[in-house]
């Protein structure tokens, strides 16, 4: 089977298999939350088809497997939000500020995060444009892979959606979304959308078992490994940054405020004490506390324990509370309000809240 070394994504590997086997490569947008593994699959899709041994996977041996492995291939060529340019910046500009960038996102590397303000500028759109004209340099197929396609205001989308629009014989491409509704539909029609499945939690322990993480140690390996499953939602990324920093994942003003309600104002002047934190931490939390409770409520196993009196919530209205955080889950690469979005999250978690 092509990809052995993804975790937890069966089905895709299934998917990309029969493509490829078939050789009808429309273009792609790859669906699911942040840390599952869209990037390295998009990287290894490219290396398979790629491959100089013409093998049944990519045999990462060859210097066209190393290459795309380490994004030093001149026809493999990732976009991803940086900060906002400047009105004058050029497409050449752009796109090497996103070269210089190409090392952190190499397949052997955790994904970096991607601050919520960080968009995907129309330069980069025209550039690649203009960088299709040329014909592949070594590739048998070229590939442009947009990570966080979400993130393309409507102008980049509009002129992706001309490119999309004409058949191209010798290029790929691949979208990476955290869902596809973000996207315009007249982009999906012309794209086969394949969902990426979050990772279950007994597959993210064994990988952090298994995971260089200095934070594992004999002492706090049981606790920081069940924290890290619980904030993590099914993302590996996720898991192994809270491994690493699991303090800076934990919000710990939203836990003093289920355990002892205070006022708003407290929680907003604590959270406001800290370094900056994104809507999207805060949500997860959110979602990290209120499953916890749920976990108490049935007895699961696999709860922290905390320290206030969870019977204060039915079943049904912590339901409700997850179903709105997960919602919001979904915009919170966005460039959200984080004032707003930090009151709406409080409030939402106060008990009074039905």
């Amino acid at each position: 089977m092509p990809f052995p070394t993804i975790i937890g994504q069966e089905r895709v590997v299934r998917i990309l298999d029969r493509i490829i086997n078939a050789e009808r490569f429309l273009p792609l947008i790859f669906v699911g939350q942040s840390g599952v593994g869209k990037r390295t699959l998009a990287l290894k899709f490219a290396q398979t088809v790629n491959c100089e041994k013409h093998i049944a996977t990519a045999c990462e041996n060859c210097p066209t497997c190393r290459q795309i492995k380490q994004l030093t291939h001149p026809d493999i060529r990732i976009i991803f939000p940086i900060r906002k340019p400047s009105a004058d910046a050029k497409p050449d500009e752009i796109i090497s500020e996103m070269t210089s960038y190409y090392p952190d996102f190499s397949i052997e590397k955790l994904h970096p995060e991607i601050p919520a303000n960080y968009v995907i500028p129309i330069g980069a759109i025209r550039w690649l444009a203009n960088d299709m004209a040329k014909p592949p340099v070594l590739a048998r197929k070229r590939f442009y892979i947009i990570l966080h396609a979400h993130k393309m205001n409507a102008e980049a989308q509009n002129a992706l959606l001309k490119i999309l629009e004409e058949p191209q014989q010798n290029t790929i491409f691949v979208l990476t979304a955290i869902t596809p509704y973000t996207l315009f539909p007249t982009i999906r029609s012309r794209c086969q959308v394949i969902r990426f499945a979050n990772i279950a939690e007994s597959a993210i322990i064994s990988f952090l078992k298994n995971y260089n993480c200095p934070s594992l140690d004999n002492l706090k390996i049981a606790s920081i490994l069940l924290q890290a499953v619980n904030l993590a939602q099914g993302s590996i990324g996720k898991a192994v940054r809270i491994c690493s920093n699991p303090e800076d994942y934990l919000v710990k003003p939203l836990i003093d405020f289920i355990e002892k309600p205070v006022p708003y104002s407290l929680v907003l002047e604590k959270l406001n004490e800290l370094k900056e934190i994104e809507p999207a931490l805060i949500i997860n939390n959110s979602i990290y506390l209120l499953e916890n409770l749920l976990r108490q409520l049935f007895k699961s196993p696999t709860y922290q324990s905390l320290s206030f009196n969870y019977k204060d919530f039915s079943p049904e209205t912590l339901y409700e509370k997850l179903i709105y955080f997960y919602e919001r889950f979904h915009l919170s690469s966005l460039n959200l309000n984080p004032t707003l979005s930090t009151y709406t999250s409080i409030s939402q978690l106060a008990i009074n809240t039905r």
